[in-house]
């Protein structure tokens, strides 16, 4: 590997904004849908992206070139893979051994965070949210300007026809989501927030914390124009806002263990038939007890969840079940009813 003088690599640490790829000013920065570059967030500076004579490549901590240069621009490595533009502008992203993983056919990326990137495809017509192997996870189709995935939400902006941005949130659906315990479920047409749902993440010990204002807390609000959605700890606060003029659709339902059930009468049964021999009494109260115990289990995995999708193509959404301590019972017609009410909203919003 071609080694650089202590003096060169002194030189381009003073003027790292001046020469390193991904620095660029806002003057020099073309004005684009996606946004391409998020500092130094998350970044991995093993490896440095440096620029010599018009190219960009990649050195170590050591100064010697790991990756020589020869790409238009580069950003740096972000969860193993690196944005670069190559040579004839085309935006794709590389691994550690200067190869590409995803190939450079886009006109536009933003790097990765938690595990997914946004890019514009070469004709410029949607933005495409992909994963770490290229692979497409959904399409934003009217989104004019995206943001790499933070804990667990993207912004984008969105332009109606009276040609004001409407920023919205897509979560990040890849991610492990456990259904939260409800702690709260209240419809009422009459009221200004028709539909408002709260809930905790499970367990005992969670509930200890929010009960101390230290666990995480959710609500769902929803009123005439908007759908409100608010995560609480003691470490702040998040509130993500989507009119409803700017949802395609709504959906919902509800899931009940009904395994469970027939597990248990098929308990039940078999108990009852030994409760009537002497030498497998015993053995029948067990599968009775068992029988019940399934009944209960049945009540508090029953769990519902609604979808909303705005215009824009992504689509997010929550899922509740019953927990044990508030014992706030999964209604399921109560859930239809209020699922269909914001339905009537949504297309009203929307004339």
């Amino acid at each position: 590997m071609k080694k650089i003088s202590f003096k060169s690599l002194l030189i381009c640490c003073l003027c790292f904004a001046g020469i390193s790829c991904s620095g660029r000013s806002a003057q020099q920065q073309e004005a684009t849908e996606i946004e391409e570059y998020s500092g130094l967030d998350n970044a991995d500076l093993s490896l440095t992206p440096v620029k010599q004579d018009g190219r960009c490549g990649y050195i170590n901590l050591k100064g010697e070139y790991a990756i020589k240069p020869q790409f238009a621009d580069a950003d740096y490595f972000r969860e193993g893979l690196a944005w670069v533009k190559s040579a004839d502008g085309k935006v794709g992203y590389i691994g550690k051994d200067g190869n590409y993983v995803i190939a450079a056919e886009y006109a536009h990326g933003t790097p990765f965070s938690e595990g997914l990137a946004f890019v514009m495809s070469a004709d410029e017509s949607a933005s495409v949210c992909i994963d770490t192997k290229g692979n497409v996870k959904f399409t934003l189709q009217q989104a004019t300007i995206v943001n790499p995935f933070y804990k667990g939400f993207a912004f984008f902006a969105d332009k109606d026809n009276s040609s004001d941005f409407i920023i919205l949130a897509i979560r990040n659906r890849t991610r492990n989501l456990v259904a939260l315990s409800l702690s709260k479920f209240v419809f009422n047409p009459e009221s200004e927030n028709f539909l408002i749902i709260e809930g905790r993440k499970t367990g005992f010990w969670q509930w200890v914390l929010v009960q101390l204002k230290l666990g995480n807390r959710y609500q769902i609000l929803v009123n005439k124009d908007q759908i409100s959605y608010s995560e609480d700890s003691a470490r702040g606060n998040s509130l993500l806002l989507t009119p409803l003029s700017k949802i395609a659709s709504t959906g919902g339902g509800y899931s009940k263990p009904v395994g469970l059930l027939i597990t248990a009468a098929l308990l039940a049964v078999f108990g009852l038939g030994q409760l009537f021999h002497t030498y497998t009494a015993t053995m029948g109260i067990i599968s009775i007890l068992v029988a019940a115990l399934l009944v209960v289990l049945y009540h508090f995995r029953k769990s519902f969840f609604i979808n909303v999708q705005p215009v824009s193509g992504a689509v997010f959404g929550f899922t509740f079940k019953r927990s044990i301590i508030e014992n706030v019972e999964v209604d399921t017609e109560l859930i239809k009813r209020g699922i269909a009410f914001l339905n009537e909203k949504v297309i009203a919003a929307s004339k």
